[in-house]
């Protein structure tokens, strides 16, 4: 995920899970902002993030052994904060399709001329 300006991520998050086996992770670039390993009831999460290219993941992780609870984790009113305003542009798909951000628009005709040229 590209953000251009600083921002943030919110969520709201449960765990219904076996205590010290079961896991729910919340990472941002590869580094664990969230572990929860019991049973924890509707939770709110706020975390910054610096304008550039994040990695955001959400994982809930089951042992082998006994199933307590329902065994899951849930996650919703996700927000991310720091998109808006980006890049106004067209990306070629193929050769009469292209893709538009921002408040850019595709002709298709200009997209077969020269997939270089969307706007």
């Amino acid at each position: 995920m590209q953000l251009v300006r600083d921002g943030w991520v919110s969520f709201v998050g449960t765990v219904y899970a076996e205590t010290y086996y079961d896991r729910f992770y919340f990472r941002i670039d590869e580094e664990t902002r969230v572990l929860l390993n019991n049973s924890v009831s509707r939770q709110s999460f706020n975390f910054s993030l610096p304008a550039g290219t994040h990695s955001l993941q959400w994982r809930y992780a089951k042992d082998d052994s006994l199933s307590y609870y329902d065994d899951k984790a849930t996650i919703w009113d996700i927000t991310i904060d720091g998109t808006s305003y980006a890049a106004e542009k067209c990306i070629p798909l193929s050769e009469d399709t292209c893709s538009c951000f921002g408040n850019a628009t595709c002709d298709s005709a200009t997209t077969r001329m020269s997939l270089n040229t969307c706007h």
